[in-house]
């Protein structure tokens, strides 16, 4: 067994996520963590390492220790300096992803005892020569699947999500919603989907039934999320409840590309959905976090987290409302941001996927966009535009307000000029894919 550190195209965009949304809170904090800053930061850049050892790990048994090694700090970062009932919330997001890791290590150890390696790199070649692999491969998929989509916060395994995101330090709801929760996704894609599912086709398995089936998993998570999004008031909780649409989202995305990769034949390289996908950690991740940081922010500048409470905060907060704009329709999928890309490659991917309901999947993609701009308007509308500005509030502070234009930036820039990422991601997607030919 040798542990192994690699990076590629995905892992490198998932690594620009989290060192720049890491930069981001860092700067946001400064102005708003006001006890035991040493310590917070300490936490900090041990969670930072865990995430970055996610994304770079080749082998199964140190990637397992870097997802379970991010509980620790994001605990006591959570429960030593979130709102009232952290501790509650910190207990619950520990359980829950940490039960999650525990049927990804039993994947991890059947996954050994079949294939004979550890070796995340080596593994779609091993299961293309296994004489045992179809007897086993479809539990050994359940078990990652369960594992990840816990540590994803999709549905049906949600609940520590709205709870934790909502209750935490703004800075750590950044990195919960935009890289912790976004690390199961790329778990999602990394594991079951490119090491298990395309290997176990190139070995003669049909594999299409799954994919529908993670398909209507992830709808359900962008519709049951968005659904929770739309009705929700509390100003933390709607971005919270976004972050279980927009994985569901991604999931779905990801599902789809491998259809389309499947379907179509392997040499003709149609992963535009599978682009998409994993644009979408970087986008959703950029947008994201700035949503968390602006609803952060008003709750901290007003102590209100009811939207329909408060009252055109637009003249009030005139740069919140203006990182709001950006964050709001980010998150809608508008153009010119970066989601606006993902999404979109994301639709058209899925037109390709070659499964028996791909068009009615491919409208439901386009419909999930749609409930998106709804509740973004909707918070729009409450916070920053409907009521009377009688109160007296600060505009967020100054050092928040660098962090916050650094991801405003970055959202538009990505949304702009995405080939230098896309290519990235590209070249990684063919060295597998020429493999398995």
């Amino acid at each position: 067994i040798s542990f192994k550190l690699f990076i590629d195209g995905v892992s490198l965009l998932a690594a620009i996520a989290t060192l720049i949304l890491v930069i981001a809170a860092s700067l946001y904090s400064i102005d708003y963590i006001e006890h035991d800053i040493s310590a917070y930061y300490m936490f900090l850049l041990l969670l930072t390492l865990g995430m970055l050892g996610v994304f770079i790990s080749s082998n199964l048994i140190a990637f397992y220790m870097f997802l379970e090694f991010m509980l620790v700090p994001s605990y006591f970062i959570i429960g030593g300096w979130g709102l009232p009932g952290a501790r509650r919330a910190a207990f619950k997001f520990f359980i829950y992803t940490h039960v999650g890791a525990l049927f990804a290590l039993v994947g991890i150890a059947l996954t050994y005892l079949n294939l004979g390696t550890l070796d995340i790199l080596s593994m779609p070649q091993m299961i293309m020569t296994s004489t045992t692999w179809s007897r086993v491969w479809l539990t050994v998929f359940i078990l990652y699947v369960i594992g990840f989509l816990v540590k994803a916060g999709a549905f049906p395994v949600h609940s520590w999500l709205p709870d934790a995101h909502s209750i935490a330090p703004t800075p750590m709801s950044s990195l919960l919603s935009g890289i912790i929760a976004a690390s199961g996704v790329y778990a999602l894609f990394r594991i079951p989907y490119m090491s298990i599912l395309l290997p176990t086709f190139g070995a003669g398995i049909n594999v299409n039934k799954v994919l529908v089936a993670m398909s209507v998993l992830g709808l359900m998570s962008v519709y049951y999320g968005g659904y929770l999004a739309l009705r929700e008031r509390d100003v933390k909780r709607i971005p919270a409840y976004s972050t279980i649409s927009h994985n569901g989202y991604m999931i779905t995305g990801l599902s789809l590309g491998l259809a389309a990769i499947i379907n179509n034949g392997i040499e003709k390289f149609i992963f535009i959905g599978i682009l998409g996908a994993v644009l979408h950690i970087l986008s959703h991740a950029l947008a994201k976090g700035l949503f968390f940081m602006v609803a952060g922010t008003i709750l901290e500048e007003t102590g209100e987290r009811d939207i329909t409470r408060t009252k055109m905060l637009l003249r009030l907060m005139p740069w919140t409302g203006a990182f709001g704009f950006f964050a709001l329709f980010g998150i809608a999928g508008a153009p010119p941001f970066a989601t606006f890309i993902s999404e979109l490659l994301m639709i058209v991917g899925s037109i390709y996927s070659g499964l028996k309901y791909a068009k009615l999947f491919t409208l439901l993609l386009a419909l999930g966009t749609a409930l998106s701009a709804a509740y973004a308007l909707r918070f729009w509308w409450f916070t920053f535009w409907k009521g009377e500005d009688k109160e007296k509030v600060h505009d967020v502070r100054e050092r928040a307000k660098v962090g916050m234009v650094i991801l405003a930036i970055m959202l538009v820039i990505v949304g702009s000029i995405p080939f230098p990422f896309l290519e990235q991601v590209r070249r990684s997607l063919m060295t597998v894919l020429s493999s398995l030919k």
